[in-house]
């Protein structure tokens, strides 16, 4: 009985000793096993801590060690760490988008083109008040009348101008894309008052002005700014139905374009005509129109000029004096103008007479305020300030068509161009006319010359392209995509440029371009 009990109790033993050896065995592969985990976390969030502080780390989320790596980054000496400082994933910092235009090529960035843009316009319409009030004066005092009321005038102007120019600028480009119906209804209703009786108002034979009340306007200049906005829209939605029914889709463009031009032509304002002329030209040449048809157009727009001159006795005058010379019989006639702009200019010298003592504007010079202002600024500035002039209208063009190229909608590089081509054609055309290359044609300096409709105008279709350009920057630091060199995104082939642009997005048939759409305006 003893040595079977005794049995027992070894055998009882023996499993119980085994037992716990397994269960010691089980534990310590467990916690080996814990430990084994724990170094490779602490691993994993050391080498990341690592690839962080240059820049190449990732940090990688791992549901089994999420509490290890939580109660190691609550730990006070990891966050000590500069480079460390929440459990948020490191980011390299992102450039500038605009990081590249450095040095010279500082002149293609299109933020710097939109404050070159903004500066230069400011300082041409405030430079032009004081310019009208030097030039004016002296007719104004002969006249019985104040000395600064043309000035103050001007500066009126100048400030409802800025005012357009705000409101503009805050616009979206949809707002443009949507209401260019209406602004171009707008600009050929008004051009057609200037044929009702008792609006009607002619000044030198030109009777392109209507007249309400004491207000005298001059609707061209609405013109100018709804073609600039109106013929880019046309354009784009017939490039794309060109592909389908062939040239038939540029009939409602170009009767779109005829009306407000004849409306103009036959109120014989043969250099507001030519301006728009310019532009249609410049919207058709890099709106993808057949050049065939662009051929034709262009050389039926010059038998029209031709036809114009040719008729009129006082036009052909000017020509013959601008090309041949002046008679001794013109001197006192079509000549008087372009002898005394020479005069003006030839005695200005390198740095002028000083503003405010201009010989010619005492009377010598007809509409010195006006279409001549500029031989005024040659004279009391001198070649030094004609150049600035000269160089500001340089500057303004170059910000418009920069910021046109580098713009990734074909809508907004169109009108960018257009109103590039009316400011700065207008400008080219007034200084040639002063420095005797043109005949006289009437055309007035943009934002210098006296004239209200122009400087409105002017400022408004500022505002406009701000608000495009705005637009542009935005897309642009948006994708991040800009560098040094330049986009011809918008300049690709006219088939790929209304997809490209997202022209379908905004709508196409929202905006009333379509044919449906031009047969409801009764312009197809």
């Amino acid at each position: 009985m003893s040595s079977n009990k005794l049995s027992n109790i070894l055998n009882a033993l023996k499993r119980g000793v085994s037992g716990v050896a397994r269960n010691v065995g089980k534990n310590v592969s467990s916690a080996a096993k814990n430990v084994k985990n724990n170094i490779e976390n602490i691993g994993n969030n050391i080498g990341n801590d690592i690839g962080n502080n240059i820049g190449l780390g990732k940090n990688k989320s791992n549901k089994t060690n999420s509490k290890d790596n939580k109660t190691y980054k609550s730990d006070k000496t990891y966050k000590s760490d500069k480079t460390s400082k929440s459990d948020k994933t490191y980011k390299k910092p992102r450039k500038s988008a605009f990081s590249k235009y450095i040095g010279v090529r500082s002149i293609f960035n299109p933020v710097w083109c939109l404050y070159g843009l903004r500066l230069s316009i400011a300082v041409l319409s405030v430079f032009g008040v004081f310019m009208v009030i030097s030039s004016s004066s002296v007719t104004l005092i002969s006249n019985n009348l104040s000395p600064w009321a043309q000035g103050l005038m001007q500066g009126r102007f100048c400030i409802i101008g800025f005012v357009a120019y705000i409101v503009l600028a805050c616009m979206p480009p949809n707002f443009y894309k949507k209401k260019v119906g209406v602004i171009y209804i707008v600009a050929v209703v008004m051009q057609a008052l200037t044929w009702m009786p008792g609006l009607r108002h002619e000044v030198n034979g030109n009777a392109g002005w209507i007249k309400i009340g004491p207000i005298t306007l001059q609707p061209a200049e609405i013109t100018k700014l709804a073609l600039c906005i109106w013929l880019p829209m046309v354009l784009i939605a017939a490039a794309k139905r060109y592909k389908h029914i062939g040239f038939k889709a540029y009939w409602p463009v170009l009767s779109s374009l005829a009306v407000p031009l004849l409306l103009i032509v036959a109120g014989k304002d043969l250099g507001t005509a030519l301006i728009v002329i310019f532009i249609a030209f410049i919207s058709f040449f890099i709106g993808g129109f057949p050049i065939k048809g662009l051929l034709t157009i262009t050389l039926l727009a010059a038998l029209g000029v031709l036809l114009m001159v040719v008729t009129s006795q006082n036009r052909m005058r000017r020509i013959f004096a601008t090309l041949y010379g002046c008679d001794a019989k013109d001197i006192r006639g079509v000549c008087f103008q372009s002898i005394h702009a020479q005069y003006a200019m030839a005695s200005g010298g390198f740095l002028g007479v000083g503003i405010g003592n201009s010989r010619e504007k005492w009377n010598y010079l007809p509409y010195a305020h006006n279409d001549f202002i500029f031989a005024i600024i040659g004279e009391e500035m001198g070649f030094l300030g004609a150049s600035i002039v000269i160089a500001l209208y340089v500057v303004i063009g170059w910000c418009l068509i920069v910021s046109a190229i580098k713009s990734r909608s074909r809508f907004i590089s169109m009108v960018l161009v257009c109103i590039a081509a009316w400011i700065v054609g207008q400008g080219l055309v007034n200084i040639l006319v002063v420095v005797q290359l043109l005949p006289v044609m009437g055309v007035p300096m943009p934002f210098v010359s006296a004239g209200g409709s122009s400087l409105v105008m002017c400022l408004a279709a500022a505002g406009v392209a701000d608000a495009l350009i705005r637009a542009n920057l935005r897309t642009l630091i948006s994708d991040s995509s800009v560098d040094g060199t330049f986009s011809t995104h918008a300049f690709s082939s006219i088939a790929d440029g209304p997809n490209a642009d997202g022209l379908n997005a905004d709508g196409l048939n929202a905006d009333g371009l379509n044919a449906d759409g031009l047969n409801k305006k009764g312009l197809h």
